[in-house]
């Protein structure tokens, strides 16, 4: 959810709920999923058809907005599981010293996913099917990577054990092949692109290497192309935003760079590849091309 003004989104395509969604799709095929990033467009669709769930991307910066979209949809009907998740909990942090003040604010909270979405949320909801899509048993549950709130009559956290991520990001089908994003590119969202995940680097102050963690794992290169042409060939959006934390980093990643230039060479859009830098600066491999901006 992202606070709005003028009843207009945020800017950007919402690339991580869209990762969960296609790894969840894939592992349940016959369920429905829609997207939203507007509250009011979340909640109209929740009083005109009743979902089984609701899951919402939690942090800093939008909880009290978070806050207020759970208790709406257990106002709505309180036989809704609702979760969140994000980086406000990792490993680090995952206890009951650092979870009880936060679900004592987040009371309508059922589940709150721990570091990357994927696997957690699918084992997430293979319990909430085996108890026969009960909140209160779920409540109950112990789960890996996902921490449940305060059974009812029963004053404790539940914290299931850490799980492996995933070695193979190719395993989460592509969010936009998938086409799991069209509406957000057919708008003027503006897209992102991830060609690697984690951090070789242990920023005391960063979640990225704790929740995905030090080895850094890639896209393949096949998949990675293909999602740049499909975003070139729908986006009205000028940028291409990159959510890795150092392009640059890797050899191939010139080799994305010159695709990414040939693409706005043939299609116009977007013009300008939005990139983070790497750490230390000369260890970097990526050479920028004519024609695209970087």
């Amino acid at each position: 959810m992202v606070h709005t003004w003028e009843k207009v989104n945020v800017w950007t395509i919402p690339f991580n709920v869209g990762f969960v969604a296609a790894y969840s799709a894939k592992h349940f095929p016959d369920a429905e999923t829609s997207i939203f990033k507007a509250p009011n467009e979340l909640i109209d669709a929740t009083k005109s058809k009743r979902p089984d769930l609701v899951a919402l991307s939690a942090y800093a910066w939008n909880e009290n907005l978070t806050r207020f979209v759970t208790s709406k949809i257990k106002e709505l009907d309180p036989t809704i599981l609702t979760v969140q998740g994000g980086p406000n909990f990792t490993v680090q942090n995952c206890d009951e010293l650092h979870a009880r003040p936060y679900f004592s604010k987040h009371g309508d909270c059922d589940a709150y996913v721990i570091d990357a979405g994927e696997r957690p949320i699918v084992e997430l909801l293979k319990r909430w099917v085996k108890v026969g899509n009960d909140p209160a048993q779920i409540r109950r549950e112990m789960i890996p990577d996902v921490m449940t709130n305060n059974p009812p009559g029963d004053d404790r956290i539940i914290i299931g054990p850490s799980m492996m991520t995933l070695d193979d990001l190719d395993e989460i089908p592509s969010p936009y092949l998938t086409r799991i994003l069209d509406k957000f590119l057919d708008s003027n969202s503006v897209p992102f692109l991830e060609t690697n995940r984690s951090c070789p680097y242990q920023c005391t102050f960063c979640t990225l290497a704790v929740s995905s963690g030090s080895k850094l794992k890639t896209f393949s290169m096949e998949r990675v192309l293909g999602e740049i042409d499909y975003i070139s060939s729908r986006t009205k959006s000028d940028d291409l935003i990159t959510t890795d934390a150092h392009f640059g980093i890797l050899d191939h990643d010139t080799e994305i760079a010159d695709h990414f230039s040939r693409c706005i060479r043939s299609i116009i859009l977007p013009a300008t590849f939005v990139l983070f830098g790497i750490k230390p600066a000369q260890t970097a491999s990526f050479a920028p091309r004519a024609r695209s901006k970087v």
